[in-house]
Parts: C-alpha cells; sequence; structure tokens
C-alpha cells in the first residue's frame, strides 16, 4: 500500500516538477534511493491518515520544504505567512521536518500554545537527528530565529529574550547508517 500511495505521488510530483524545479534545486536530494522531499511527504501523509481522527487535533505537520524555503531571505516572509495560517498554536505537537546541508532532522515544537511562564507545561522544542555526529545543534540560530518569527508573525506578546529561552533538546535516537529507500 505504501509502495503505490508512492508511486501515484511520485507520477504527480514528476508532472509538477518543471514547476517546482528552480524553488527546490537546492533541498531536494538529487540521489538515487535517497530520501527526497515527495516521497517523504507521501511516506509521512501515509504514516498520518493511519492515526485516528481524535489524535490529528493534537498535532500537525508543516510542509518539507518551509524550514529550508525560511532559511533563504527571499522566501521567508512568504513561509512565514503560511505558517500564520496554520493554527500552530492551537495544537501540541508541530512536527517541522528539516533539510539542511542534504541531511533530514525533525524539529518538534510542544505546547508552544501554552504560557512560557507555566509551571506545569512549557513549550519546548525537540530536534531529533539520527547523525549526532553531524552535530545537530548547528541549526539552533535558524531554528530559534524561526520560532522567534513565528511567534512575531502571529502577533503573539512574548519578547525575543523569553522566546530565546525555549529549551531545544536534542535526545538521543537511533542512529541511520547507509540506509537505502527503496
Amino acid at each position: 500500500m505504501l509502495d503505490s500511495c508512492c508511486m501515484v505521488f511520485e507520477r504527480n510530483w514528476k508532472e509538477d516538477k518543471s514547476n517546482r524545479r528552480a524553488k527546490s534545486r537546492n533541498s531536494i536530494s538529487k540521489l538515487k534511493n535517497k530520501l527526497d522531499s515527495g516521497s517523504f511527504e507521501c511516506y509521512l501523509g501515509t504514516i498520518w491518515s493511519r492515526f485516528p481522527e481524535d489524535k490529528w487535533a493534537l498535532f500537525m505537520y508543516l510542509d518539507c520544504q518551509w524550514f529550508a524555503w525560511y532559511r533563504k531571505v527571499s522566501y521567508r516572509e512568504n513561509v512565514l505567512s503560511w505558517i500564520k495560517n496554520k493554527h500552530i498554536f492551537s495544537k501540541k505537537y508541530v512536527l517541522v521536518p528539516i533539510v539542511c546541508w542534504g541531511h533530514w532532522s525533525l524539529l518538534i515544537l510542544c505546547h508552544f500554545g501554552e504560557s512560557l511562564q507555566s509551571k506545569t507545561i512549557t513549550p519546548c522544542m525537540m530536534l531529533l537527528d539520527s547523525l549526532q555526529m553531524s552535530d545537530p545543534m548547528r541549526l539552533e540560530p535558524d531554528i530559534r530565529k524561526f520560532v522567534f518569527n513565528i511567534y512575531k508573525a502571529k502577533g503573539r506578546p512574548e519578547n525575543k529574550q523569553t522566546i530565546y529561552q525555549i529549551p531545544l533538546l536534542v535526545p538521543k535516537v537511533i542512529t541511520v547508517q547507509n540506509v537505502d529507500i527503496v
């Protein structure tokens, strides 16, 4: 089932590829049998569809290209306006796929609708990176700027200093080595 979903998605992706070529040239893996944006979206969509509907209200995920585009000044305002139209502060968890330097990571924004001064449930961020040797914390300045600009775009009252105190956790995750996506 998963393979057929990805084949249909891949066919549609190839038909639309000419429109996306300029936008995604740097962020989509060009290596054969490596995870590309289209495959990622397909797999995530399939996994997402298997969650019970009552759980959907707790989660959301952003497009896997948005963080890469945000890092480019020319796309930054567009990405922030797209995110502004999402209801990320009403979700417990927001998944932000990150493609940077040809490597995938996953940023999870947790409890962003909660008060930063709460004593029980406070916002935090988790960065999942299977290649810990690639120093995932080098993304921290971009992640913090991204989060600050999301708060600002939504007109939230929190200031930069407060937002920069949101913990960024990098737990150890299973290490992946030389795995080809088929």
